[in-house]
């Protein structure tokens, strides 16, 4: 095997090129028009989790006109305490995509979106003390979310399942061809007797 020396290899480096990508002090980050709000409609939907200590729900409007709406309800299980947030996903008028949480109301702090895949999607805000970062996932009837620093060190996560709906009674013909709930059927309309109007 033929040795070449370090000193020769440095002064052909200029003129064979290098496979070494120039020094970069950022990594180059996606433009704005890179994300589209549409791709995140897997968030949409009515979320339960059933912890040890409290119960918790989330649900996400679809993004028609150009925005999620979000809502966050933690009950305690003794049902004496709650605690709410609400949120919101909205393109801003620079075109980038923002998550805003009001923790029970409160002023709105906004987290910018900086990565978006099927299924995933990651908000951050540097200069926020806590949370930096959140992430949402879902896989099937799951969702996720990882809330914590940026270097992920403290991180509270949650786990939701899909709530689906309750299939909506029809009504039948009653026998005055007057429509009436399967719920009806067995409840007498007449008032009762012994008292009343």
């Amino acid at each position: 095997m033929t040795r070449i020396p370090l000193l020769l290899t440095l002064s052909l480096t200029p003129l064979l090129g290098s496979h070494v990508p120039p020094f970069q002090d950022e990594v180059p980050q996606p433009t704005a028009e890179a994300f589209d709000l549409e791709a995140l409609a897997w968030l949409s939907g009515h979320w339960h989790q059933a912890g040890e200590s409290q119960d918790n729900v989330e649900i996400w409007t679809n993004s028609d006109g150009g925005l999620f709406l979000g809502m966050n309800k933690a009950v305690d299980k003794k049902r004496d305490r709650a605690s709410f947030e609400y949120l919101r996903i909205v393109r801003q008028a620079d075109g980038t995509i923002d998550y805003i949480a009001q923790p029970g109301g409160k002023d709105p702090v906004a987290f910018r979106l900086v990565e978006l895949s099927p299924g995933k999607v990651v908000f951050t805000n540097p200069d926020h003390d806590f949370p930096q970062r959140i992430a949402y996932s879902r896989e099937k009837d799951v969702l996720a979310a990882a809330v914590g620093t940026l270097d992920q060190h403290d991180m509270l996560a949650f786990r939701w399942t899909l709530v689906r709906p309750e299939p909506v009674a029809t009504p039948t013909p009653g026998p005055k061809g007057d429509n009436v709930l399967p719920s009806d059927v067995d409840r007498d309309p007449r008032p009762a007797k012994g008292g009343g109007h």
